[in-house]
C-alpha cells in the first residue's frame, strides 16, 4: 500500500506542472488570442480551450504526443487562423472540422499518422498553406483543387503513387506558388501540371520519374526546381535546347537542383522526348 501510495505521487507531481502550464496559458490567451503548447506532452487536446477561447485565432499544439483524431469540439474555434498540429500521432482530421474554419489560413498536419486528407478540405476557402509531409497520405483528393487562395502545397513524404491531374486544375492553378511531393512513389506527374502557371518552386525529389509531361513548359514563372533522386532520363538532343549535353548531364548528377533561368532550362531538359 505505502509503495502504491508512493507510486500514485509520484504520477500526481508530474502531472502537476502540465496543469498548471495549461491553466496559465489558457488564461493568457484570452488576452492575446495566441496560444501554444509546442513540446509540452498533453497527451490530449484539452477542452478548456474550446470553452474558454472561443475567440483563439492561433493555436500551436506541435509535439503533444496527441494521438488518434483530433477533437471535433475544434469545430468551435470558428475564428482560427492558424492551426499546427504537426509531429504527434494524429489519424484522423474529422470531416466536420472543416466546414467551421472559414479564416484558416494556416493548417500543419505534418509528421503525424494520417493516411487521408478529408474532402471537405475545400471548405477552406482563406487556406494559403497545406502541410500534411511525413504522413502515409496515400492520394490527393481532387477537392484541394477548388482552394482560390493556396500558395503552397507540402505532400512530401508520404506513399503518392499517383496525382489525379484534376487536383491542378480548377480554382489552385490561379493561386499555388510552391509544390513539394518529394519523396513520394510517383512514377509520373500529370500534364495538368502545367495548368500552375504562378508556380515558382517545384520539388519533386526522390521519386521514380524518368520524364515530364510536355505541359511543364508552361510554368514559366518557376524560380527553384528540385529533381534529384530519380532515373531521368536526359536527352541529348542538342537541336532543341542548348545545354542538352554531356556536360549538363553531369551537372544534373552534381546539383540536382536548380534556380533562377536554370530552373526552367532543366525543367525542359527533362521532358518526355515524343513531346519535344
Amino acid at each position: 500500500m505505502e509503495f502504491d501510495n508512493k507510486k500514485h505521487n509520484s504520477k500526481h507531481a508530474r502531472e502537476l506542472p502540465t496543469v498548471a502550464v495549461v491553466h496559465f496559458k489558457i488564461k493568457e490567451a484570452k488576452g492575446t488570442k495566441w496560444l501554444s503548447f509546442n513540446g509540452t506532452k498533453l497527451g490530449h487536446i484539452p477542452a478548456r480551450i474550446v470553452f474558454k477561447l472561443p475567440f483563439l485565432q492561433h493555436l500551436y499544439l506541435s509535439g503533444c504526443a496527441l494521438r488518434g483524431a483530433l477533437r471535433e469540439e475544434l469545430a468551435n474555434l470558428e475564428n482560427l487562423v492558424t492551426l499546427d498540429v504537426s509531429c504527434n500521432k494524429l489519424q484522423e482530421v474529422p470531416l466536420r472540422l472543416p466546414l467551421s474554419w472559414k479564416y484558416l489560413v494556416t493548417l500543419d498536419l505534418s509528421c503525424n499518422d494520417f493516411i487521408e486528407i478529408p474532402r471537405t478540405i475545400s471548405e477552406l476557402v482563406s487556406l494559403e498553406d497545406l502541410n500534411f509531409a511525413q504522413n502515409r497520405i496515400l492520394y490527393l483528393p481532387v477537392e484541394i483543387s477548388s482552394l482560390p487562395n493556396l500558395k503552397l502545397l507540402d505532400a512530401s513524404s508520404n506513399l503518392l503513387r499517383d496525382i489525379d491531374g484534376a487536383v491542378f486544375t480548377g480554382a489552385i492553378s490561379e493561386s499555388l506558388q510552391t509544390l513539394k511531393i518529394a519523396n513520394n512513389l510517383l512514377h509520373r506527374l500529370p500534364s495538368e501540371i502545367g495548368a500552375l502557371r504562378l508556380l515558382e518552386e517545384l520539388d519533386v525529389r526522390d521519386n521514380n520519374l524518368t520524364y515530364l509531361p510536355a505541359n511543364v513548359k508552361l510554368l514559366l514563372r518557376l524560380q527553384v526546381f528540385h529533381y534529384a533522386g530519380n532515373e531521368w532520363k536526359i536527352l541529348q538532343h542538342k537541336k532543341h535546347f542548348r545545354i542538352r549535353n554531356e556536360k549538363f548531364t553531369a551537372r544534373c548528377e552534381k546539383i540536382q537542383s536548380s534556380y533562377g533561368a536554370d530552373a526552367l532550362e532543366t525543367l525542359f531538359c527533362l521532358i518526355y522526348p515524343k513531346s519535344v
